[in-house]
């Protein structure tokens, strides 16, 4: 800083003769503001570090002082110095938890005879939900009935549209067993009926009109033919 100062002095004695000069003393002067903000920032850093230091006696002794004497020590006077002020405690793993729960419920059947024991209550009867009879949907029962004995080709519409649009779809749906073997039980007197369900090959709607359906496929349901040989 005195050197800087020193400089510039020298450059404004006489003024500055050109435009060189004058920069350079602008150059010299910003960069003595750099050093004195860095200085500061540096003495304050000084200052933390001196209120971390820890002194250990009156005087004057601090943990780094004390630090480096110890790395000048050997092995042998370390060890020296730790004698006598170390204590180890052994781990108790020869104590295994499950034996120390075992001897615990030994200690209790042994020392508590009469303590309270719960028990559970005995089961409650119950009923089978299995063994309870359900009746088939009344529109199955209706549908083999109508179907039972058919010898001449009926309307599609005839045979299911009755009711609402429900029971005529559910009605549908059970026409689509015709034929099957491997059925319900409930559904096996109308699978079994000799007749098959035959959709006609017009893509046009027949109109219906009536018990909520307007317009349906047309097709029939007809008896098996006889295969002759």
């Amino acid at each position: 800083m005195e050197k800087a100062n020193e400089v510039l002095r020298n450059l404004s004695a006489e003024g500055f003769a050109d435009d060189a000069s004058w920069r350079l003393a602008q150059e010299i002067g910003s960069r003595q503001s750099r050093i004195m903000r860095m200085s500061s920032v540096f003495q304050r850093e000084l200052a933390e570090i001196s209120r971390q230091q820890v002194h250990l006696s009156h005087g004057g002794l601090s943990s780094s002082e004390l630090a480096a004497w110890l790395k000048q020590r050997t092995v042998d006077e370390l060890a020296a110095l730790a004698a006598g002020q170390l204590s180890i405690t052994p781990e108790c793993t020869f104590i295994l938890p499950d034996v120390m729960l075992d001897n615990t419920e030994e200690f209790v059947a042994r020392e508590q005879p009469n303590r309270h024991v719960s028990a559970m209550p005995a089961p409650a009867e119950v009923e089978y939900v299995d063994d309870i009879e359900h009746e088939p949907p009344y529109q199955l029962a209706a549908l083999t009935r109508l179907l039972s004995g058919l010898e001449e080709p009926m309307s599609l519409a005839d045979g299911i549209v009755g009711g609402n649009f429900s029971d005529a779809s559910y009605r549908l749906s059970l026409l689509s067993f015709l034929g099957e073997q491997n059925v319900d039980p409930e559904l096996a007197p109308l699978a079994h009926l000799p007749l098959q369900l035959r959709w006609n090959e017009s893509l046009e709607l027949k109109t219906i009109g009536r018990d909520e359906i307007a317009a349906m496929s047309d097709g029939h349901i007809e008896p098996l033919q006889e295969k002759t040989t």
